[in-house]
């Protein structure tokens, strides 16, 4: 008797652990999960925007797919007292003022060593005074980066410093600065290697 009523029991168990898994799984599929995406280590939700500063991109999560395009740089229509440069931290080139000193043409913020350290503001090149660090090379050994006061030892790390380059592009240390160069396959877009685009063939 003990016997008939535990497999009865069980049974019963068995039946409504199995009804009420099977109601689970009807739920389960008539639900809609979120889908997301994954890009650089941070997780979006579907549909959601985001930038790419250091490739200069705007991407968004598309049904659980990132899709990116380069952001769009419009020509910089500067007028004749300024030049059209990259600014530091910024996708697309800005007009910003120019100076012209010794047959040099130099953009705001940019600096040149000839008896004194001067610097283009506002369209005029005015005195700078800057303390140049102690350098643990010899004065043979020593370089005057571009657009500096002060000179730096050879083989300095110019990237280092954080120019942005688009994805497609890579920065390369030359002798006295840091450029962009286009990655094999790829050409340059607005004259320069900062942003660069696949060939056509």
């Amino acid at each position: 008797m003990d016997d008939l009523y535990l497999s009865v029991c069980v049974c019963v168990s068995v039946h409504a652990f199995l009804n009420y898994a099977e109601s689970r799984l009807t739920q389960l599929e008539s639900c809609r999960c979120e889908r997301t995406c994954s890009a650089n280590g941070v997780v979006y939700r579907d549909k959601e925007l985001w930038v790419e500063p250091e490739n200069c991109r705007n991407c968004g999560c598309m049904n659980g797919v990132v899709e990116c395009r380069r952001i769009f740089c419009p020509p910089a229509n500067c007028s004749e007292d300024s030049l059209s440069v990259h600014v530091e931290g910024t996708c697309c080139k800005k007009c910003r003022p120019k100076c012209t000193y010794m047959a040099q043409t130099l953009s705001e913020g940019q600096r040149l060593l000839t008896k004194r350290c001067t610097e283009c503001k506002n369209g005029m090149m005015v005195r700078v005074t800057e303390n140049c660090p102690e350098l643990n090379c010899t004065l043979k050994e020593q370089i005057l980066p571009d657009n500096r006061c002060c000179n730096i030892c050879k083989g300095y790390d110019f990237c280092a410093e954080g120019l942005i380059c688009g994805e497609n592009s890579e920065c390369k240390n030359r002798n006295t600065r840091a450029e962009c160069e286009c990655k094999s396959g790829f050409a340059s877009i607005h004259g320069d290697s900062t942003y660069c685009e696949g060939r056509q063939l």
